[in-house]
């Protein structure tokens, strides 16, 4: 048949594509595509999806430690002692 083209899978160029991948629009054959709810995704485009995208180590924000909220209450304490006492000497 004149005229009909068919896609070579991008990992296997021998190998005719059954489909292209949702997000990258590659064209994959049938060992190289997975379906996830019925939708084509290759292994590269699974892998990225899985893989967490931050790999860094996240710490607790100082005011949530423990010596955070010490040092808040402190800090408050002695704000709101110094503006009562400036309130009552004005009295």
């Amino acid at each position: 048949m004149a005229g009909v083209t068919v896609f070579r899978c991008v990992n296997h160029p021998d190998r005719a594509a059954i489909g292209m991948c949702v997000r990258c629009r590659s064209a994959i054959c049938a060992d190289c595509t997975t379906k996830v709810q019925g939708i084509n995704h290759c292994l590269k485009c699974l892998e990225r999806r899985v893989a967490p995208s931050d790999t860094s180590v996240r710490r607790p924000a100082a005011s949530t430690t423990p010596a955070g909220i010490a040092a808040s209450f402190a800090f408050f304490a002695l704000a709101f002692g110094v503006a009562g006492a400036v309130v009552v000497a004005l009295l």
